[in-house]
């Protein structure tokens, strides 16, 4: 529960066949890198609120930085649509006022791709919470505030996640996400 998941593709060992891989996953782990000083770059990399970083498939070590990150609440981001491609977003006022970065991943709905070469070769993989875009729309000062946000979301996607970032520490200060409904998921309503 609250944990919200986004895979960013890197393509350092990508195999170029239904690549996942965006340039801009390998500029996060570069900057994550220098920040956080994690030493040479790897893969699966996990990165928990921009403070804890672990190998991905060490399940209990991934368990522990999750638990340590509870530590340290987030403040949530209240998305709401706000009309076509339209959205408000409020951020609530953080004791620490300074400058942090306002991001929006995009992620695309499933995706199953059948393995050809390496280590997987002839199983098929179901891919979940893969950015397909990343967005920097804005500074933000700490201060609460309900902003604007415009953003198309094109067939495939299946919603966003936003959050405010500190461009020094890497730290994550507040998140919140935002998922298209499905026809089913309106019946259901």
């Amino acid at each position: 529960d609250n944990v919200i998941a986004l895979a960013c593709h890197v393509d350092y060992f990508d195999l170029r066949e239904g690549s996942l891989a965006r340039p801009f996953c390998n500029e996060r782990q570069d900057m994550y890198s220098r920040i956080l000083r994690t030493g040479p770059k790897y893969t699966p990399q996990i990165v928990i609120n921009g403070n804890y970083e672990v190998v991905g498939h060490k399940k209990e070590k991934v368990q522990s930085a999750i638990y340590q990150s509870i530590e340290r609440s987030l403040s949530p981001i209240e998305i709401k649509p706000n009309g076509k491609d339209k959205y408000t977003f409020k951020l609530y006022g953080l004791e620490e006022e300074g400058r942090y970065q306002i991001w929006v991943g995009v992620k695309a709905a499933p995706l199953s791709r059948s393995i050809f070469k390496g280590n997987n070769k002839g199983q098929s993989v179901l891919y979940q919470n893969v950015l397909t875009r990343l967005l920097n729309p804005m500074q933000w000062d700490g201060k609460e505030g309900d902003f604007a946000l415009t953003l198309t979301l094109d067939e495939g996607e299946q919603g966003f996640a936003l959050w405010a970032q500190s461009p020094d520490t890497a730290e994550i200060v507040a998140a919140g996400e935002f998922r298209k409904s499905t026809d089913s998921e309106r019946g259901k309503k």
